[in-house]
């Protein structure tokens, strides 16, 4: 693994590379299907910044809640490094499920504000969060963290100076696992995401798509990825994630089995509304 690269005398960490170039890819491919849409492209771009400002402040507070251990030493801090140190340890990292859910809720908040066209973006944006994630985890693999389990098959890390418990240790690459996995649910979603506004796409017509599964492309995403990582954690080795039911479940688990039913509960509730009208 290479968790960083020295340029020009300066140290940049792969996974912060990776993601900011997987998230221009998904920005420019959201701006050019809400234009091609007829949509003005500015409102996707300030969406974009909204959302990437509720997937840190998500991300970062959902990484503190399962690392609360560190509050009280936090709070008792004796001097400002110790109180750096702590803060650090608490908010020092991002779980994907706090970002995904405060990314989704700033989004949503400005499309609100802003009247936009929940579907037409709902659907628009479902495809492109598997694909960001997916190079994401390729980012986690190469950084080392977010690693799998103890295992006869995998990948030996050496010299990690960020996260050592992996040096010297075969682990199962459970990062590339998901990430095979998320590619797998981008080309389902792009897939239908195609034939269903295909004609809109094309300007060959102004309304919104009689296809049943228009405007359901984000439920159906949260019916895939949380199956798809629910299983995958088992495969984790990581602890730092946190868990819940007295060990019985990790936070993700837990969190993956509310999204789908969250999605069970949304398909049905749209199908029912659509057989009324």
């Amino acid at each position: 693994m290479f968790p960083q690269i020295t340029v020009f005398g300066k140290v940049i960490g792969i996974y912060a590379l990776i993601a900011i170039a997987a998230g221009l890819l998904v920005g420019v491919m959201l701006c050019r299907r809400i234009s091609k849409l007829g949509f003005d492209d500015n409102d996707a771009i300030v969406l974009l910044l909204i959302v990437a400002i509720g997937v840190l402040a998500g991300g970062s507070l959902l990484y503190a809640i399962t690392n609360l251990k560190y509050l009280p030493d936090l709070i008792g801090a004796s001097s400002f490094e110790e109180f750096t140190k702590y803060l650090g340890l608490l908010f020092g990292g991002s779980v994907f499920y706090g970002g995904f859910l405060g990314g989704t809720f700033a989004g949503w908040l400005y499309a609100v504000f802003k009247k936009l066209d929940k579907v037409v973006y709902l659907d628009a944006m479902a495809p492109l969060i598997p694909l960001f994630h997916g190079f994401a985890r390729i980012g986690c693999f190469f950084g080392g963290c977010c690693y799998g389990i103890e295992s006869d098959f995998g990948v030996v890390v050496h010299d990690n100076p960020y996260i050592p418990e992996i040096n010297g240790v075969r682990r199962f690459p459970v990062q590339l696992l998901e990430s095979a996995g998320e590619f797998v649910i981008f080309f389902i979603l792009e897939m239908l995401y195609v034939k269903i506004w295909r004609p809109r796409l094309r300007g060959e017509t102004t309304e919104l798509p009689s296809h049943p599964l228009c405007g359901k492309l984000f439920p159906l995403y949260l019916i895939l990825y949380p199956t798809l990582r629910f299983f995958d954690e088992f495969l984790r080795g990581d602890k730092i994630r946190g868990f819940v039911f007295g060990g019985l479940l990790s936070t993700s688990q837990f969190i993956s089995i509310i999204l789908f039913a969250v999605a069970v509960v949304w398909l049905a509730l749209t199908a029912k509304k659509d057989r009324i009208a």
